[in-house]
């Protein structure tokens, strides 16, 4: 199979619009995607839609494709992606149905042990970062040989050969974290085995082809007609919206906005309050969750006017109708009540934008955490986001929310799984229990996905010492935005992280100086145990940027290694142009010699 077809097919089919190009590509992986999503999905049906979805998606991310080494692992990982959603819906479903507790999952060829070990097999795949899964992947699925892996990757065939061993090895420790008793052997065993199983009959690839491109051009013209009239639509609400103080949210909380009557006090102190929702209030009985209604029931024992959350057909109490001449006595209370009901509003765009509305909000995080904690269980991805970032906002008074953060990390949508990593990085210490998740994540196939998980575990801080070793990988990402907040972690971490000592010494020579700066200073809160650095950083005090220059100095004053040469040098850097660079100086040379007396 060889990898430049892939290249080829792919570049036809965005240059010439080709169809056919695109069939045979579809020929050439659809056998890879059916094996992975028959194992997790029981109905023929439902697979065939799966399969096409994800080459729906290839069809219309072709263009961000076309720059990666290989699309097996994307496939892979969409593929994965794909069935969770599906699943996720499903178990929605049979859950308010009442039919069935749980999705059951039907393995199919070979053995059910057999099946077990593939699957498992395939989900650390999805687990690698992008570079060892395509090395992983090209090696193993394509049978590329070192020397085309090198080319692809800009290396020597021994750099691939070494690339690829790195990549197995890692496969190897994610395998057994559930069952520890892989080989490196074994497990390029398992490979080999696991793209040599039977195929399964999906339906004609060209099928498949046709059905995804026309999936794919609805979903782009029903876009197109959303974003056109959204355009057309948001204007005329802006003035009504900047009276509730919302144009921050208003992208988020359009939908949300237009079904609200809202505006100031007036001069004749006759006020109009919000309607959430208000002919849902009216006609329709709105199920509440189990936290929100804990949360009106905390409100309720602290507001000052309690409100009636009865939805039968009557409408609430203390609500404000248009010919009110006299205003609720807890307006604040009354907003808070309704937007943490909007949070189970059945129109999703409501609750979306109740999730907006309620980031930055100064409703107390004891009565919105715990409604928000439980809409990070909402079947659309573009609810969960929002109720993450809102989450976020509350900083460590969120903490209750860390474990259904944690579990967002998986998500199939990786702007979910930022958020949920961002906003643990904004509960800092208490998200500790998401270490494991944390670590998972800075393997993730989207950097922004990547970073995230690093600013978590440097929030968290010692806390993150399970972590030293990914961390120690991610100094080595492609994206210098992932090594920084590596290098921080491993800084926050201290002691703990001596076994990133040679990685950070490396680090230290990043292209981008704040990578470096952070590595400096995760060599100096290490401390002693750090002493074989101290080459390295003497060289640092020569940096071109005065910020590294000054970390260098630091971190050899907590390292306290005192030679004729590290006092020489610091002496040297108190004159140094950038005054912050020679108080550091002073301050290391100090410590050195009080750390030695």
């Amino acid at each position: 199979m060889p990898l430049d077809q892939d290249d080829k097919l792919l570049r036809e089919f965005l240059e010439d619009h080709s169809e056919e190009a695109f069939c045979d590509l579809v020929g050439r992986h659809a056998d890879l995607v059916a094996r992975v999503v028959h194992k997790r999905v029981s109905q023929p049906e439902a697979a065939q839609e799966i399969v096409q979805n994800v080459f729906a998606l290839l069809a219309r991310k072709a263009s961000k494709l076309i720059k990666h080494p290989t699309i097996t692992g994307w496939l892979i990982k969409t593929a994965i992606f794909e069935t969770r959603k599906y699943q996720r819906t499903e178990a929605a479903r049979m859950r308010h149905e009442a039919i069935h507790a749980n999705l059951k999952q039907i393995m199919e060829s070979q053995t059910a042990f057999q099946e077990e070990e593939f699957q498992r097999v395939e989900d650390a795949l999805s687990a690698l970062s992008a570079p060892h899964r395509d090395a992983v992947l090209m090696r193993y699925y394509q049978k590329a040989s070192y020397l085309e892996i090198g080319g692809r990757f800009g290396k020597s065939d021994d750099a691939a050969q070494k690339m690829v061993s790195r990549a197995v090895d890692r496969l190897r420790q994610l395998l057994n974290r559930d069952q520890p008793n892989y080989s490196n052997a074994n497990t390029t065993a398992l490979l080999g085995s696991l793209f040599a199983a039977k195929s399964i009959a999906m339906g004609t690839t060209s099928t498949i082809a046709i059905n995804a491109l026309n999936s794919a051009t609805t979903v782009t013209h029903s876009s197109l007609l959303f974003n056109t009239l959204y355009s057309a639509m948001t204007a005329s609400q802006i003035k009504g919206t900047l009276a509730l103080g919302l144009a921050a949210t208003l992208p988020f909380a359009y939908h949300w906005s237009n079904r609200q009557v809202s505006s100031k006090p007036k001069e004749d102190n006759t006020q109009t309050i919000p309607s959430t929702a208000s002919q849902e209030i009216q006609n329709n009985e709105t199920t509440v969750s189990v936290a929100s209604e804990t949360a009106w029931q905390r409100l309720n024992a602290t507001g000052s006017s309690p409100i009636n959350t009865e939805r039968n057909g009557e409408q609430l109490s203390g609500m404000a109708t248009s010919g009110d001449s006299n205003p609720p006595v807890d307006w604040p209370t009354q907003r808070a009540k309704k937007l943490i009901l909007d949070l189970s509003d059945s129109e999703w765009k409501i609750r979306r934008g109740a999730a907006a509305l309620l980031n930055g909000s100064n409703i107390p995080a004891a009565l919105a955490v715990p409604a928000l904690t439980a809409a990070l269980q909402d079947d659309e991805w573009q609810v969960r986001k929002p109720v993450a970032d809102a989450l976020a906002s509350y900083g460590a008074a969120a903490v209750e929310a860390t474990p259904e953060l944690a579990r967002l990390l998986k998500d199939e949508e990786w702007h979910v799984r930022e958020s949920a990593a961002f906003a643990l990085s904004k509960i800092g210490p208490g998200a500790e229990p998401a270490v494991p998740e944390l670590s998972e994540a800075l393997y993730d196939e989207e950097w922004h996905v990547r970073r995230g998980a690093a600013e978590g575990l440097a929030a968290i801080g010692p806390g993150a010492s399970p972590a030293v070793h990914d961390l120690i990988e991610s100094l080595g990402d492609d994206e210098w935005q992932v090594r920084n907040p590596a290098a921080h972690a491993l800084a926050n971490i201290g002691a703990e992280a001596a076994p990133a000592v040679e990685a950070l010494e490396r680090a230290l020579r990043d292209e981008e100086w704040p990578v470096a700066a952070k590595a400096s200073t995760a060599l100096g809160n290490i401390g002693a145990s750090a002493s074989s650095s101290v080459a390295s950083l003497l060289n640092a005090l020569d940096h071109q940027e005065s910020q590294v220059r000054e970390a260098a100095a630091i971190a050899l004053g907590a390292i306290g290694h005192e030679t004729l040469t590290v006092i020489e040098r610091l002496q040297s850097k108190i004159i140094d142009p950038a005054p912050a660079v020679g108080q550091a100086a002073v301050e290391a040379i100090q410590r050195i010699e009080s750390l030695n007396q």
